[in-house]
């Protein structure tokens, strides 16, 4: 359940130097390779037995109306990029929601080769959310494979990786981990929050080339291929992304509604979340809670801005704990907030003031790469001039075709600033304005620019409800 707010409705194009060679670049012979399916969202990972009742690795989520699943092409597996897409990602698959149906089972198997079992892992560990709950086989085989349509969920099979780890990389920063009170007594700042990824990276090596494309089938027909593709990424990633993002709110006065029953172009720009008690991510960990019948409750911390960054360790306790227990008043609390967000949003205001200096090239923080600076924290060592040289480098990549004066303005003025007037180690911009912009010392907006184009917070932007690992499906 990937959350876009309002302040990210535009987004980059990268530089094409972020993986230029991606495309040029074939393993000389004897090389493995590696092919990977991004998990991105608050899905459960539980092991199963396929249609042939071969060990597989399902990837499973509560069906409702507030979700959108779907596969698609490349490892780029934010929002973001299905929003550029305007609607339709080519290859895209989306899996049917709120069907009265009994819900199917998707499998994705590759076309040819052997994976490598025997790979060493590398990168990040796997940070899945480990549930403290035994799930009996017989609940595992009613969720993967109901005889009725009384459990709704999403579940696509994959074959068994030959390692996991939590996604790293300039697509995703602040958006592949998040935390939160997770736990089984009282909510009083007793409980130690956890870290969690809610962006997971299945690898597959294979000793030859690998594969371009993985077969799909929906329970056992076949139904075409899903082709594998590069995305701008600093790891190259090759592969496919498997998405469960927020359903977003549809332009409508007298009724909730979310997409796809309204046209994109109809989709509303207010969020369906709250800041203080997160209830967006409360519904998707109570959703999963019920389907797995997890005994576990969650509190999410507070949030301090629309982008959804989290406020580490700021857990606001008269928020109820989200579990199995009270899901029906948690659905009715985030329709709630939904719907008078949805009320109180006037479509012709502005975004925000720092729209008219941040171009549209501004605003995918999960897309560029960067260093945050805290405009509130001065610095007396010799590495900040170094700091904002390297923001410099990464406003070059963000405005390609040249970056605007107001934001060169306010880097000049920041960086004075910070330096205590010390223009000379500030002189990095050939912009005429570098010396005639007008500063304000402590100015916040020149904080707020630095701030928006700084990588995103822990927690950013998309959902923090954990992927969690049922049954040690998934282990660090």
């Amino acid at each position: 359940m990937l959350r876009l707010s309002l302040a990210d409705r535009t987004f980059v194009r990268l530089v094409a130097f972020l993986f230029v060679t991606a495309f040029s670049a074939i393993p000389s012979s004897g090389q493995t390779q590696d092919f990977v399916i991004m998990v991105h969202g608050p899905w459960q990972f539980v092991d199963g037995l396929g249609s042939n009742n071969n060990d597989r690795l399902f990837v499973v989520a509560p069906q409702d109306v507030t979700h959108l699943a779907y596969l698609w092409p490349g490892t780029d597996a934010s929002m973001g990029y299905w929003m550029k897409g305007s609607d339709m990602i080519p290859g895209e698959v989306r899996l049917p929601s709120n069907t009265p149906t009994m819900p199917s089972v998707y499998s994705l198997d590759f076309p040819g080769g052997t994976v490598d079992y025997n790979s060493t892992p590398h990168g990040k560990r796997a940070l899945v959310y480990q549930t403290t709950t035994h799930v009996l086989p017989g609940l595992v085989q009613s969720v993967l494979h109901p005889t009725g349509t009384n459990i709704s969920r999403y579940a696509i099979s994959l074959p068994r990786p030959s390692y996991v780890k939590t996604y790293t990389g300039n697509i995703g920063k602040g958006a592949a981990e998040a935390e939160a009170e997770i736990g089984n007594g009282t909510f009083d700042g007793s409980i130690t929050p956890a870290t969690y990824a809610t962006w997971t990276v299945l690898h597959y090596i294979f000793d030859a080339a690998r594969p371009v494309s993985m077969n799909v089938k929906v329970d056992d027909t076949p139904q075409g291929s899903i082709a594998a593709e590069y995305t701008a990424d600093v790891h190259r990633y090759f592969g496919i992304s498997i998405v469960l993002m927020e359903a977003p709110l549809c332009k409508t006065i007298d009724r909730l509604t979310y997409y796809p029953a309204c046209s994109f172009a109809n989709i509303s720009p207010a969020g369906p979340d709250d800041k203080q008690c997160d209830k967006l991510s409360g519904l998707s960990f109570s959703l999963s809670a019920k389907l797995w019948g997890l005994n576990e409750s969650a509190l999410f911390p507070t949030e301090k801005d629309d982008r959804g960054n989290q406020n580490p360790g700021d857990y606001d306790y008269e928020c109820v704990p989200y579990s199995k227990t009270n899901l029906a008043t948690v659905i009715t609390e985030e329709m709630n907030v939904a719907s008078r967000n949805l009320g109180d949003t006037d479509i012709s205001t502005p975004i925000s003031a720092l729209d008219a200096v941040l171009t549209q090239d501004a605003k995918a923080r999960a897309s560029r790469p960067g260093h945050r600076l805290k405009a509130n924290e001065r610095r007396e060592d010799s590495g900040l001039s170094t700091d904002f040289t390297e923001l410099l480098n990464d406003l070059k990549l963000i405005f390609p075709d040249g970056i605007p004066s107001g934001v060169t303005g306010a880097y000049n003025c920041l960086c004075k600033d910070l330096n205590n007037a010390n223009g000379s180690v500030c002189q990095l911009l050939n912009q005429a304005d570098r010396t005639s912009t007008s500063c304000t010392t402590g100015d916040a907006e020149l904080q707020t620019i630095v701030a928006a184009v700084s990588p995103a917070d822990k927690g950013s932007s998309d959902c923090h409800s954990p992927q969690i690992s049922i049954n040690n499906a998934i282990q660090p």
